[in-house]
């Protein structure tokens, strides 16, 4: 069965089970604007209620580890979003990925360079080394990268709505 990754199912309950991010902790997160919620109307009144996409969960999904080493909420909330809500557009060797999808072989490997809010996404292949990919982007880069293998953070957050990440 495909998975939706258009209608507002989720809470934020739902988006703390999926990255394991303790509740309080993500409500506090939306309530002081470091996270939000792009993908349906974030409703506010006392704390915070909203439907959320399965976008909206995996960029949550994304961040929480991110946040786990030292980036602050924003800039990991950026990184999440880059996943979430950009594509990689088709390069040379042919590949390319939708938003809120991995790449379909290989591995995903998110690198953020957290003192610039410099995000990249990239497909980790047999062809593509770890040097390649720290080189990625560029060597005028002051600090080494903060690198996230995304394939089992998604697949973790799929499986804790109760989704197959085959289903992709």
């Amino acid at each position: 069965m495909a998975i939706d990754y258009e209608t507002a199912n989720y809470t934020i309950r739902d988006a703390a089970t999926a990255s394991g991010i303790e509740l309080n902790t993500l409500r506090s997160f939306y309530g002081r604007e470091h996270f939000r919620i792009v993908g349906s109307d974030e409703k506010k009144g006392r704390g915070v209620a909203a439907a959320m996409t399965l976008p909206d969960v995996l960029c949550t999904a994304v961040a929480a580890p991110l946040w786990r080493a030292g980036a602050h909420p924003s800039v990991a909330f950026d990184a999440g979003y880059d996943f979430a809500y950009r594509a990689n557009e088709i390069d040379a060797a042919g590949t390319a990925r939708k938003p809120s999808h991995l790449f379909n072989e290989g591995s995903t490997v998110l690198l953020l360079w957290n003192s610039l809010r410099k995000i990249r996404i990239e497909p980790m292949t047999e062809a593509l080394t770890f040097r390649q990919l720290f080189l990625l982007g560029g060597s005028d880069l002051p600090a080494t990268p903060t690198v996230l293998l995304l394939n089992e953070v998604i697949d973790n957050a799929l499986l804790a709505l109760g989704l197959d990440p085959r289903d992709q």
